[in-house]
């Protein structure tokens, strides 16, 4: 995070500015030598924080000695955001739930025609919109993924033992899958 020129944090996160930490194994000397490693690392990161927070460097690693831990507004106030990413919605977002995908095949596939016939006429300029041949071809993957979901059976594998625990069955419905691994490009 200190790497970044700007920071934005979102509203609902909390930043906690810590010591280096690892795990290490051996004898007393190979502990010994970790621990100096390890006060380095710390040393150098305090400075960055003791930079970007404006205070002295004992006093960055006094706030990182302590795990000391900061919501949005502590952040920015202590300067370790600059600031928050977007404000909180007043208004209440109304959402659904679907088990079946937001668009028809139907859809998709007018959407995709529309989207080939625009990367043949790229040079056109009547087009309120622009996007490059890039973005055309990730949308139209996207859309050919979700096509290709629609008609698949669902991938179920046999359980080995009676479980009652949800994490060893396997998915019931792979038209999730799409949405949570991929994205549009």
């Amino acid at each position: 995070m200190l790497a970044a020129e700007h920071i934005a944090v979102s509203p609902a996160a909390t930043i906690v500015i810590h010591n280096v930490w690892s795990v290490n194994q051996g004898d007393y000397r190979d502990m010994a030598k970790q621990s100096d490693v390890l006060k380095e690392m710390s040393s150098s990161i305090a400075k960055m924080y003791a930079k970007r927070m404006g205070c002295t460097l004992e006093e960055a690693q006094a706030a990182m000695d302590e795990e000391t831990y900061y919501s949005a507004d502590q952040a920015v106030e202590a300067g370790i955001a600059d600031e928050k990413s977007f404000e909180v919605v007043k208004t209440p977002i109304q959402m659904m739930a679907s088990m079946d995908q937001a668009f028809s095949s139907d859809k998709i596939a007018k959407l995709k025609n529309f989207m080939k016939a625009q990367i043949k006429n790229e040079t056109n300029n009547s087009q309120e919109f622009k996007l490059d041949s890039e973005q055309y071809q990730g949308i139209t993957d996207r859309l050919d993924q979700l096509i290709s979901f629609e008609s698949e059976e669902p991938n179920e594998e046999p359980v080995a033992k009676k479980s009652n625990n949800s994490a060893d069955k396997p998915l019931k419905n792979q038209k999730f899958k799409p949405l949570f691994l991929g994205g549009i490009k």
